[in-house]
């Protein structure tokens, strides 16, 4: 199966994103989120609704800090990143 991350999916255009690849694809996508900026996670909610809702994984994570193996371990091995993250400074 396809996989994309999809790095600030709880932001404005990056849960838009992700409800167009929900709903274009059948790909599975992992999403990171700090709640620390501007992202919220009812828009990820919005985003699934009405789609298998095992296709979307939310990894909470700072993406400014080093990532932790508990994180890489969950991002898994996307074949595509798309990067929406805002004051990430990655």
């Amino acid at each position: 199966m396809t996989s994309i991350l999809v790095t600030g999916i709880s932001g404005f255009a990056g849960s838009h994103f992700a409800r167009h690849v929900l709903a274009n694809t059948d790909w599975n996508i992992v999403g990171t989120m700090s709640l620390d900026h501007h992202g919220q996670y009812r828009r990820v909610e919005s985003a699934s609704k009405g789609f298998d809702p095992s296709r979307v994984t939310v990894v909470p994570v700072d993406l400014s800090k080093a990532l932790s193996s508990a994180h890489r371990a969950a991002l898994g091995h996307p074949d595509y990143i798309v990067h929406y993250a805002s004051d990430s400074d990655v």
